[in-house]
């Protein structure tokens, strides 16, 4: 090529490895040359599943798979992103490129250049409010995608008809599924979440009759214990799926002196 025209905030990032080559030369006569102009490509919007990759097993909750309150956020240094962020949200921790941010550092970073070539707010027309805080809650929190966020996360999520004759959706969810949902109340002086995930993987998660199935626990936004499961197979084993959400609650039941 013979010259790159940026504006005056332009930024190229290429790997390491990458060579560009400039030249004054004409070496194909056949080609005269033109003038070619980039098109930005469209902005990944953070409420969209799809882009979203988690530490762990995908939680099973289509609102779960866009972060959470009590989610960390990592966006891995050494990369350049372009992303709507166009609604306030909650987290537990920010990682962007490497430095940790609290609620006021990365709202000052998403109103600075850098920040605005990297995000876009879409209508909003200003930084949104991304308030990074933890939960503190021994009972769980909420995961708080719900109410407008619900609603943009499922308009981005591509539902699958179910093979099933008597589907479900879990609340907070978008799609049918195979399989089974248990709602709970719950003491709030004895109830553990992470008691009662612990328990779940211990006496099911390693077990082989239990290897295909997909199991996840959270809170609601009905302020509820919700438990989740389905199997590899489309929820084609739904009698192991029912059996299990029994035996779980009978078993937390026993060893947590009756929290629910």
């Amino acid at each position: 090529m013979r010259e790159i025209v940026l504006p005056m905030d332009g930024v190229v990032t290429m790997q390491s490895d990458m060579v560009l080559s400039f030249s004054d030369a004409n070496e194909d006569p056949s080609c005269p040359g033109e003038d070619v102009e980039f098109i930005r490509s469209n902005a990944k919007d953070w409420f969209d599943p799809d882009n979203w990759k988690d530490s762990e097993s995908a939680p099973l909750l289509e609102t779960e798979r866009v972060p959470c309150s009590y989610d960390d956020v990592v966006f891995p240094r050494d990369s350049r992103y372009y992303v709507q962020l166009d609604m306030d949200t909650s987290v537990t921790s920010m990682i962007f490129a490497g430095q940790s941010y609290s609620t006021d550092e990365f709202k000052t970073f998403l109103s600075s250049v850098d920040g605005r070539r990297q995000f876009t707010f879409g209508s909003l027309g200003r930084a949104p409010s991304v308030t990074i805080r933890g939960c503190l809650d021994i009972t769980g929190c909420p995961c708080g995608n719900d109410g407008q966020i619900k609603n943009r996360i499922c308009q981005n999520t591509q539902c699958y008809e179910p093979i099933c004759k008597s589907a479900i959706i879990p609340v907070d969810g978008c799609c049918q599924m195979c399989g089974c949902a248990l709602t709970m109340l719950y003491d709030k002086d004895k109830f553990n979440l992470e008691q009662f995930k612990n328990t779940i993987n211990g006496n099911y998660g390693n077990k082989d009759s239990y290897r295909e199935v997909k199991m996840s626990t959270s809170k609601t936004s009905e302020d509820k214990i919700q438990f989740v499961a389905t199997d590899d197979h489309d929820g084609q084993r739904l009698v192991n799926c029912a059996l299990l959400c029994r035996k779980t609650l009978w078993k937390i039941w026993q060893d947590m002196g009756s929290p629910m």
